[in-house]
């Protein structure tokens, strides 16, 4: 395999005396495979064309129209749906105006169309509905968990319905009867396009956004540094989130280095001194759900859908089936190669003939 960065690429090899079989195959002793390379490739585009030609085995995090181009140019390679880990959204700073005032934020969630975006440009492949600090999938997973969008009152659902003509009126008795202007930092790993769309929206009701794109790597650093005025769009934000119930009462916590909306909102504070007092599962489950209700309420962060990723996989790479979402790729990734990337192996005859047909 050769380097698509010079040298930036890190090659991990067997422990020749692990003691490991695999379940499955009960006389066969792990790993499989000699070594596993990843290597580093910043493009996208450079990446698919790596694995358009055999180049590399596997990319995670693969979204669908990048998938949707793979499969017309290589049906060949297998393609493994994945629940996104967290939803796209717009992140304003709450601690500035005119982002300080809950309806200006209702208005900007009120102006998109998340039924038309879920249909048209995500072309039904995922829900329609907003989503609030724990994501829709694991709050119906786990029991008791968070705040599905089922279990929503009403009242608050038709915050997150389309109606351009209730958001300009909430901008008008905001003081904004003629709309403002702002601008968005945004990720160019993100998806840019559907930030456009997001634009249009916002022009429909009189918000002039000026999107202004940064370097992934450049963009973290300078929202870390709290250098944006305005808001932010990045790949990763803080609604949707498929972790831990309890490390997501922290999200909007006024003392979290990743509150990046500058929310500091004494309701959600309490929550964070409360669940460390819980004494009770029931209680804290309830803690837990209140929080993400208040979330919802307050718009905090605009909410927009929470889009599948895919893993691309070579039919020569045997025994992967998607398991543990992230796990070649991200930080938490090569940690967990040993329990899984162990019980991987490469068909060469497989390998062989693909090969033959993209190179």
């Amino acid at each position: 395999m050769k380097d698509f960065v010079s040298g930036v690429s890190a090659t991990l090899r067997k422990n020749p005396d692990y003691w490991g079989y695999d379940e499955r195959y009960k006389n066969n002793k792990l790993p499989y495979v000699d070594t596993v390379k990843y290597v580093v490739i910043p493009d996208d585009n450079t990446a698919l064309e790596a694995m358009s030609a055999g180049n590399i085995d596997i990319i995670d995090r693969v979204s669908l129209k990048q998938a949707q181009v793979i499969s017309k140019t290589n049906p060949e390679i297998l393609q493994i749906y994945n629940p996104g880990t967290q939803a796209v959204t717009i992140q304003p700073r709450n601690d500035r105006e005119p982002f300080n005032d809950v309806r200006v934020r209702k208005a900007m969630q009120l102006a998109i169309d998340l039924q038309a975006i879920a249909k048209d440009y995500y072309h039904g492949t995922v829900e329609s509905y907003p989503s609030t600090v724990l994501s829709n999938y694991l709050s119906r997973a786990m029991n008791g968990w968070g705040f599905p969008y089922e279990e929503w009152p009403q009242d608050l659902k038709e915050e997150y319905s389309y109606s351009p003509t209730t958001a300009k009126q909430l901008l008008y008795d905001a003081g904004y009867p003629r709309g403002f202007k702002t601008n968005i930092i945004a990720d160019t790993a993100a998806d840019i396009e559907l930030l456009q769309l997001i634009k249009y929206y916002f022009a429909e009701i009189n918000i002039d956004m000026e999107i202004r794109p940064m370097e992934s790597n450049a963009c973290m650093a300078f929202v870390a540094d709290q250098k944006h005025d305005q808001m932010v769009y990045r790949q990763y934000g803080p609604l949707g989130h498929c972790y831990a119930p309890f490390q997501a009462i922290t999200r909007f916590w006024s003392g979290a280095s990743n509150n990046i909306q500058m929310v500091s909102d004494p309701v959600i504070d309490s929550y964070f001194v409360k669940a460390l007092a819980a004494p009770t599962e029931s209680e804290l489950k309830q803690i837990v759900k209140d929080m993400n209700n208040r979330v919802a309420k307050q718009h905090f962060t605009i909410s927009l859908l929470q889009p599948a990723e895919y893993a691309l996989c070579q039919p020569w790479l045997r025994g992967y089936h998607g398991q543990i979402h992230s796990i070649w790729m991200g930080v938490g990734g090569p940690s967990r190669l040993s329990l899984y990337g162990a019980r991987f192996w490469i068909d060469r005859n497989i390998q062989k003939s693909i090969r033959y047909r993209v190179c």
